[in-house]
Protein backbone atom coordinates (compact mmCIF):
# COMPACT_ATOMS: atom_id res chain seq x y z
CA UNK A 1 0.00 0.00 0.00
CA UNK A 2 1.55 3.07 -1.22
CA UNK A 3 1.67 6.19 1.79
CA UNK A 4 -0.55 9.07 1.15
CA UNK A 5 0.90 12.79 0.43
CA UNK A 6 2.77 14.22 3.29
CA UNK A 7 -0.26 16.09 5.56
CA UNK A 8 1.06 19.68 6.36
CA UNK A 9 -0.55 20.30 9.98
CA UNK A 10 2.90 19.28 11.39
CA UNK A 11 5.03 21.31 9.55
CA UNK A 12 2.85 24.02 10.33
CA UNK A 13 3.30 23.47 13.56
CA UNK A 14 7.14 23.26 13.27
CA UNK A 15 7.50 26.55 11.61
CA UNK A 16 4.76 28.35 14.03
CA UNK A 17 7.47 26.93 17.13
CA UNK A 18 10.76 28.04 15.29
CA UNK A 19 9.08 31.79 15.03
CA UNK A 20 8.07 31.79 18.46
CA UNK A 21 11.44 30.02 19.59
CA UNK A 22 13.14 33.62 17.65
CA UNK A 23 10.54 35.88 18.87
CA UNK A 24 10.57 34.56 22.87
CA UNK A 25 14.16 35.88 24.19
CA UNK A 26 13.65 39.23 22.89
CA UNK A 27 9.96 39.73 24.15
CA UNK A 28 9.66 37.48 27.11
CA UNK A 29 11.80 39.19 29.73
CA UNK A 30 10.01 42.54 28.33
CA UNK A 31 6.52 40.75 29.84
CA UNK A 32 7.22 41.25 33.20
CA UNK A 33 5.69 38.01 34.57
CA UNK A 34 4.17 36.61 31.56
CA UNK A 35 4.66 36.65 28.06
CA UNK A 36 6.33 33.80 26.13
CA UNK A 37 7.46 30.24 27.33
CA UNK A 38 9.60 27.33 25.17
CA UNK A 39 9.64 24.08 26.44
CA UNK A 40 10.81 20.72 24.79
CA UNK A 41 10.43 17.03 26.67
CA UNK A 42 11.53 13.33 26.87
CA UNK A 43 8.43 11.60 26.62
CA UNK A 44 7.60 7.94 27.04
CA UNK A 45 4.50 6.73 25.50
CA UNK A 46 1.98 3.75 26.53
CA UNK A 47 -1.00 2.63 23.91
CA UNK A 48 -3.82 1.43 25.88
CA UNK A 49 -7.13 0.30 24.98
CA UNK A 50 -8.25 -2.15 22.44
CA UNK A 51 -8.30 -1.85 18.85
CA UNK A 52 -11.76 -3.08 17.72
CA UNK A 53 -10.38 -3.25 13.76
CA UNK A 54 -7.78 -5.58 14.89
CA UNK A 55 -9.36 -7.40 17.17
CA UNK A 56 -6.58 -7.60 20.22
CA UNK A 57 -5.49 -4.70 22.96
CA UNK A 58 -2.99 -1.85 21.88
CA UNK A 59 -0.33 -4.02 23.64
CA UNK A 60 -0.35 -6.69 21.71
CA UNK A 61 0.34 -4.83 18.67
CA UNK A 62 2.62 -1.88 19.91
CA UNK A 63 4.90 -1.70 23.09
CA UNK A 64 6.31 0.74 24.92
CA UNK A 65 8.13 3.76 23.55
CA UNK A 66 8.51 7.48 22.92
CA UNK A 67 10.16 10.25 21.81
CA UNK A 68 9.99 13.79 22.31
CA UNK A 69 7.40 17.26 22.83
CA UNK A 70 7.58 20.43 22.39
CA UNK A 71 5.65 23.61 23.12
CA UNK A 72 5.04 27.20 22.78
CA UNK A 73 3.18 28.99 25.50
CA UNK A 74 1.89 32.65 25.82
CA UNK A 75 1.13 33.23 29.34
CA UNK A 76 -2.12 35.43 30.05
CA UNK A 77 -1.08 36.33 33.44
CA UNK A 78 0.92 33.97 35.91
CA UNK A 79 -2.35 31.34 36.68
CA UNK A 80 -3.05 30.59 32.71
CA UNK A 81 -1.32 30.21 29.25
CA UNK A 82 -2.56 28.78 26.06
CA UNK A 83 -0.51 27.93 22.80
CA UNK A 84 0.93 25.22 20.73
CA UNK A 85 1.88 21.62 21.83
CA UNK A 86 2.93 18.78 19.54
CA UNK A 87 4.34 15.14 19.97
CA UNK A 88 6.57 12.65 18.43
CA UNK A 89 5.36 8.86 19.69
CA UNK A 90 6.59 6.08 18.18
CA UNK A 91 5.81 2.05 19.29
CA UNK A 92 7.09 -0.77 17.69
CA UNK A 93 6.47 -4.51 18.53
CA UNK A 94 7.70 -7.70 16.72
CA UNK A 95 4.97 -9.90 16.27
CA UNK A 96 4.97 -13.54 15.03
CA UNK A 97 2.34 -13.39 11.88
CA UNK A 98 1.38 -15.46 8.60
CA UNK A 99 2.86 -13.87 5.40
CA UNK A 100 1.76 -16.33 3.20
CA UNK A 101 -1.07 -14.66 1.31
CA UNK A 102 -2.46 -17.54 -0.38
CA UNK A 103 -5.56 -19.65 1.24
CA UNK A 104 -5.51 -22.59 3.03
CA UNK A 105 -1.37 -21.52 3.58
CA UNK A 106 0.27 -20.83 6.57
CA UNK A 107 3.92 -19.47 6.75
CA UNK A 108 4.55 -17.87 9.95
CA UNK A 109 7.45 -15.13 10.27
CA UNK A 110 8.76 -12.29 12.37
CA UNK A 111 7.52 -9.19 11.61
CA UNK A 112 8.05 -5.37 13.32
CA UNK A 113 4.65 -2.97 13.24
CA UNK A 114 5.59 0.44 14.39
CA UNK A 115 3.19 3.26 14.90
CA UNK A 116 4.23 6.75 15.02
CA UNK A 117 1.86 9.06 16.13
CA UNK A 118 2.18 13.28 15.85
CA UNK A 119 -0.05 14.69 17.71
CA UNK A 120 -0.71 18.85 16.95
CA UNK A 121 -3.06 20.83 19.69
CA UNK A 122 -4.26 24.08 20.71
CA UNK A 123 -2.93 23.81 24.26
CA UNK A 124 -4.50 25.91 27.49
CA UNK A 125 -2.79 25.07 30.63
CA UNK A 126 -3.78 26.21 34.84
CA UNK A 127 -0.97 26.69 37.16
CA UNK A 128 -0.67 27.23 41.13
CA UNK A 129 1.00 30.43 42.02
CA UNK A 130 4.48 30.72 39.97
CA UNK A 131 5.85 32.58 42.35
CA UNK A 132 6.74 29.58 44.36
CA UNK A 133 9.80 27.46 43.60
CA UNK A 134 7.35 24.28 43.21
CA UNK A 135 4.50 24.91 41.45
CA UNK A 136 2.02 22.33 39.28
CA UNK A 137 -0.56 22.47 36.67
CA UNK A 138 -3.24 21.34 34.93
CA UNK A 139 -3.91 21.54 30.71
CA UNK A 140 -5.97 20.41 28.39
CA UNK A 141 -6.00 20.38 24.27
CA UNK A 142 -7.64 19.41 21.47
CA UNK A 143 -6.38 19.60 17.32
CA UNK A 144 -4.83 16.69 15.10
CA UNK A 145 -2.97 13.55 15.45
CA UNK A 146 -1.13 11.77 12.07
CA UNK A 147 -0.79 8.21 12.54
CA UNK A 148 1.69 6.19 10.14
CA UNK A 149 2.07 2.88 10.31
CA UNK A 150 4.54 0.97 8.91
CA UNK A 151 5.34 -3.41 8.40
CA UNK A 152 8.49 -4.88 7.84
CA UNK A 153 9.32 -8.03 7.40
CA UNK A 154 10.44 -10.78 4.53
CA UNK A 155 8.75 -8.67 2.27
CA UNK A 156 8.32 -5.57 0.57
CA UNK A 157 7.40 -2.89 3.47
CA UNK A 158 3.85 -1.09 3.47
CA UNK A 159 3.17 1.66 5.42
CA UNK A 160 -0.09 3.60 6.03
CA UNK A 161 -1.07 7.16 6.83
CA UNK A 162 -4.37 8.68 8.93
CA UNK A 163 -5.39 11.61 10.30
CA UNK A 164 -8.21 11.82 13.06
CA UNK A 165 -9.23 14.65 15.30
CA UNK A 166 -7.86 14.55 18.95
CA UNK A 167 -7.72 15.33 22.41
CA UNK A 168 -5.74 15.24 25.41
CA UNK A 169 -5.38 15.88 29.06
CA UNK A 170 -2.73 16.03 31.76
CA UNK A 171 -1.09 17.10 34.82
CA UNK A 172 2.24 17.43 36.58
CA UNK A 173 4.92 20.03 38.57
CA UNK A 174 7.17 22.68 37.51
CA UNK A 175 10.81 23.22 40.06
CA UNK A 176 12.32 26.39 39.20
CA UNK A 177 16.34 26.52 38.46
CA UNK A 178 17.68 29.67 39.36
CA UNK A 179 16.44 32.47 37.41
CA UNK A 180 15.68 31.20 33.66
CA UNK A 181 14.45 27.60 33.66
CA UNK A 182 12.17 25.44 35.00
CA UNK A 183 12.53 21.47 35.06
CA UNK A 184 9.04 20.11 33.99
CA UNK A 185 7.54 16.70 34.76
CA UNK A 186 4.38 15.49 33.76
CA UNK A 187 1.73 12.52 32.80
CA UNK A 188 -0.88 13.26 30.09
CA UNK A 189 -3.61 11.28 28.27
CA UNK A 190 -4.16 11.39 24.68
CA UNK A 191 -6.84 9.94 22.57
CA UNK A 192 -8.04 10.85 18.88
CA UNK A 193 -11.45 9.96 17.19
CA UNK A 194 -11.71 7.78 14.40
CA UNK A 195 -13.06 7.09 11.34
CA UNK A 196 -12.92 4.04 9.03
CA UNK A 197 -9.66 4.88 6.78
CA UNK A 198 -6.07 2.78 6.10
CA UNK A 199 -5.36 2.12 9.34
CA UNK A 200 -8.02 2.60 12.19
CA UNK A 201 -12.30 2.21 11.62
CA UNK A 202 -14.82 3.65 13.79
CA UNK A 203 -13.87 2.92 17.50
CA UNK A 204 -10.68 2.30 17.32
CA UNK A 205 -10.32 5.45 19.17
CA UNK A 206 -6.06 4.94 19.53
CA UNK A 207 -5.15 6.17 23.32
CA UNK A 208 -2.07 6.76 25.18
CA UNK A 209 -0.85 7.13 28.44
CA UNK A 210 2.41 9.39 27.65
CA UNK A 211 4.75 10.50 30.50
CA UNK A 212 7.62 13.32 29.88
CA UNK A 213 10.12 15.15 31.84
CA UNK A 214 12.27 18.25 30.41
CA UNK A 215 12.97 22.17 30.68
CA UNK A 216 10.99 25.27 30.07
CA UNK A 217 12.00 28.57 29.49
CA UNK A 218 12.16 31.23 30.42
CA UNK A 219 11.08 31.13 34.46
CA UNK A 220 8.44 32.97 35.80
Amino acid sequence: MKPRPCLAATPIALATLAALTLLAPMSARAAGDHGFQLEFRGVGSQPIGKYYSYGVDASHLVGFGGNASGRALVGLNRRYSFGVDFAYLKNSKDLIADVDPRPFVTRLESVRNTLVAIPVDLLIEMRTDTHHRVSGYLQSGFGITTFRRRVTGPFTPFTSTQQALSWMVGLGTQVGMGRDFEVVGGADYRQSITTPGDIWTTWDNPKYIVWSLGMRYPRW
